[in-house]
């Protein structure tokens, strides 16, 4: 330890016996000052602060270690955590990163959901979504650490357990005031759903430190989940449609329809704006859709639709001047369609009709591949990646005429 310097230090740099007696009599901003007895060891003195400072190589590479603050620490505390350092660094070992790993394994809950959040760009909704599954669920335990949080197996599976409960609780209180039963599942979408957020925000922050537990949530018993048989029949089909016609609002009428005929989900139909159409080309643009604008994408429509559109437009000029809304509204704050639905007329939701049409896609001879496009589905698999949308486009357009053409069959509807 005594003896010449670290070659990585410049030997212009003064030497003393660093002690508190001479830091004392040290200016600020007066630079580096040598230990002369433990190599690597100095005295950094900047304009508004001195620092006591361990400066040695690991592993080839020079490293500075930040030891203490002069005024948080004494001379000979920096001495011994330089030793500890030097101990560490010997053995191949970076003190810095694992500070920085302490620093993880101390991080809370709170502070991990918002690195999860920051590392990646969500959808506005998809944001709210999950503050709201956060604050609701997740809030009482967002002082926790990680590393509590990793090693508390059997803590994880009874908030999956509690949050069922609580779920399940508030939507019997919900449906007593109208009435209704609530099934026996109930509450078990909203506790899977927001152990899988607390899982990825785990699995984000053990990125950061691989030597952290593992997920906890290996330790889940989760819900199975209920996949829904919602799709229309093609005799559903045709009565849908007849329901659809007889609705009073001609923009229900035409939302309704455009959501079954391009499987889009509800808000994306509802919010879209004339920029986002192009009638000519008969494209469809959505730069908004689950996932955020990453997900954007764009489909071609068929003629059918195209001219519903065009008539839509032409009577929203006249009802709606000015308006930038496909599906505008005079009622709603948002001057546009907010949330549709027709349940009191008999129609489903918006997310039955995407099932038929991922159904119906099928019944009419539309390939898997082509239908997960035309959704925006991704599929499993590297090489849909591969797939570019600006050269399948004219490709989508035949299978998107076919599927129109299997709905307004089943809808009792003649080809234009």
């Amino acid at each position: 330890m005594v003896g010449q310097q670290d070659p990585t230090v410049k030997s212009r740099m003064p030497v003393i016996q660093i002690s508190d007696r001479e830091v004392k009599g040290i200016r600020l901003g007066t630079g580096t000052y040598l230990d002369k007895n433990m190599r690597g060891f100095m005295l950094v003195s900047n304009a508004a602060s001195m620092s006591y400072v361990l400066q040695r190589k690991v592993n080839g590479r020079s490293v500075r270690v930040t030891l203490g603050r002069v005024g948080e620490i004494s001379a000979d505390e920096a001495r011994d955590a330089a030793m500890e350092a030097w101990l560490q660094m010997k053995k191949g070992l970076n003190p810095n990163d694992q500070r920085r790993e302490d620093r993880v394994r101390g991080m809370t809950l709170k502070e991990a959901y918002k690195l999860f959040m920051a590392a990646e760009p969500r959808a506005p909704k998809t944001v709210q979504e999950y503050d709201g599954w956060f604050d609701r669920h997740l809030a009482r335990w967002m002082g926790r650490t990680m590393e509590e949080i990793g090693h508390d197996r059997a803590g994880v599976r009874k908030l999956h357990e509690t949050i069922t409960d609580d779920a399940r609780a508030a939507l019997i209180k919900q449906k007593a005031k109208c009435g209704k039963d609530v099934p026996a599942h109930a509450g078990h979408a909203m506790a899977n759903n927001v152990l899988r957020l607390l899982k990825s925000v785990y699995n984000r922050a053990r990125v950061e430190v691989p030597s952290l537990p593992e997920n906890p949530t290996v330790n889940v018993n989760w819900h199975k989940n209920r996949v829904r048989d919602t799709s229309l029949t093609e005799e559903d089909l045709q009565t849908w449609f007849s329901k659809v016609e007889s609705l009073t609002n001609p923009v229900k009428r035409d939302y309704w329809i455009s959501v079954v005929l391009t499987g889009g989900r509800r808000n994306q139909i509802a919010e879209s704006q004339w920029q986002d159409l192009d009638l000519d080309k008969g494209i469809w643009y959505f730069p908004q859709p689950k996932g955020g604008v990453e997900r954007a994408y764009k489909i071609p429509i068929s003629k059918y639709l195209i001219t519903r559109l065009r008539k839509r437009k032409a009577e929203n000029d006249k009802l709606y001047r000015g308006s930038p809304w496909v599906f505008a509204s005079g009622r709603a704050q948002s001057r546009h369609l907010s949330i549709p639905r027709n349940d009191k007329q008999g129609l489903p939701l918006a997310h039955t009709l995407r099932h038929t049409y991922r159904t119906h896609s099928l019944l009419a001879g539309v390939s898997d591949i082509e239908s997960h496009l035309l959704m925006n589905h991704k599929p499993d698999g590297v090489n849909y990646d591969y797939i570019s949308r600006s050269v399948t486009i004219e490709h989508l357009r035949t299978a998107q005429e076919k599927i129109t053409s299997h709905f307004l069959s089943c809808f009792g509807v003649s080809e234009l």
